[in-house]
């Protein structure tokens, strides 16, 4: 865009600024000016009013909401805790296996050697009593 464009744009600018005051100031010139001030003043009063009541009924529902995230986080933790200590439990609980486990392997792996030596020993005997 070169400047003289933009020159001639702003005179149309500014009367069509110019335009739609005069015409704003000419709808007015017919009515008196205290009546459209207090009829003006009635709505806006009227529209804030109402925006005040919506605000309040927001209010009251953020704070009910709050409540129920406080009783909702509350909950969560007694759960969270409850979890915690049933799973303490049942790694305990899991340890105490594992140890009766090893210590079961340890007995089972005895009583085999115990068998291979018994049988060991019933055979020799068997060998010498009908072998000679």
């Amino acid at each position: 865009m070169t400047e003289k464009d933009n020159l001639e744009k702003k005179p149309g600018l500014v009367q069509k600024s110019k335009g739609l005051i005069d015409s704003a100031v000419s709808s007015l010139k017919g009515q008196d000016v205290g009546d459209l001030v207090e009829k003006y003043t009635e709505e806006v009063t009227l529209v804030l009013e109402g925006m005040s009541e919506d605000f309040n009924r927001m209010d009251e529902r953020q704070k009910s909401g709050d409540a129920r995230m406080t009783i909702l986080e509350e909950a969560v933790r007694t759960q969270l805790s409850d979890l915690a200590e049933e799973n303490l439990r049942l790694q305990r609980r899991v340890e105490t296996l594992q140890t009766k486990a090893k210590k079961d392997s340890a007995l089972g792996k005895l009583v085999w050697i115990v068998g291979v030596f018994c049988s060991a020993w019933v055979i020799t005997a068997l060998l010498k009593f009908f072998g000679g």
